[in-house]
Parts: C-alpha cells; structure tokens; sequence
C-alpha cells in the first residue's frame, strides 16, 4: 500500500460538478492499492497517518502529530501504483482490481474513524475526481509498506 501525505490548510473533493467532501486543516492521504496488499497493511498505514508528527511546534520543527480536532481527507488513488519502469506510459499491472482495492479502501477509513478517532471525509473511489487542496509548507510524505 502505498500513499502521500499532504499537511494541508483546506480541501475539497469535487465529481460531477458537485462538492462531495470538504476538510478543514489536517492532512489529504491519497492511497494507492496493490494486488498483494491485506487488512495488514491497513493497520500500518492508519497507525503511521494517525500518529505521523508532521505539525510544527513554537520553534518551527516538526514535532506534533495531527491534534484531535484536525481532519483527514482520505482520497482513493490507484494511479499511484503506476510504474514507469522500461516505458513512458504508465503500467498499472500491480494495482489491486477495484472491487478488493475497495474492500481494503474502505477498511482503512473505518479503522480510522473507530481505532483512531478521527474524523474522516473520502473521496469518491472508482470516479473522477476534482481534487482541490490548500497545502500547507508545503510538507507531503510518501510511505510505502512494501519499502522497508
């Protein structure tokens, strides 16, 4: 599984013309699945979103994780499992096919509204999407449970 984390200000997620999610300071998560992820790699993620200490402090360092009151976007991405290794054109062969990729999707968001206590806006998974963020720094952060 692998996602980016974004510090961000603000955020809206846009389909059809219409705003389905909205967030206020706190951090956008755009997620990617792969064939070989489990309810495993849910658990890491939520546990590295839920504690990451990317808020600043008085001195400006990075010491505080996401206070009770910040939001998480959470935004469906399959497009980040994309390779570009030995082509221009991106090869999406190890992305999970959408029905599982749900599955675990949707898995991760409740673990972290239930276990962490967050309060969790999506976005629209298997749509196109309008993704509209005030970064904040900008700080974004990529993990990947398979890079250890």
């Amino acid at each position: 599984m692998r996602v980016v984390i974004q510090r961000v200000q603000s955020g809206k997620i846009t389909v059809n013309n219409e705003i389905i999610s909205e967030t206020n300071k706190g951090l956008a998560v755009f997620v990617g699945i792969e064939k070989s992820d489990s309810e495993k790699d849910v658990l890491e993620i939520a546990r590295k979103i839920s504690n990451i200490r990317i808020f600043e402090d008085e001195v400006g360092k990075m010491m505080y994780k996401l206070p009770d009151s910040g939001e998480i976007l959470l935004i469906p991405q399959f497009t980040l499992i994309g390779s570009l290794r030995g082509t221009l054109r991106p090869d999406f062969t190890e992305a999970m096919e959408p029905a599982k990729a749900k599955e675990l999707f949707y898995k991760l968001l409740n673990v972290l509204r239930e276990e962490y206590s967050r309060i969790v806006k999506e976005g629209a998974f298997g749509e196109h999407m309008i993704v509209d963020l005030k970064i904040d720094g900008p700080v974004t952060i990529i993990y990947d449970t398979r890079s250890k």
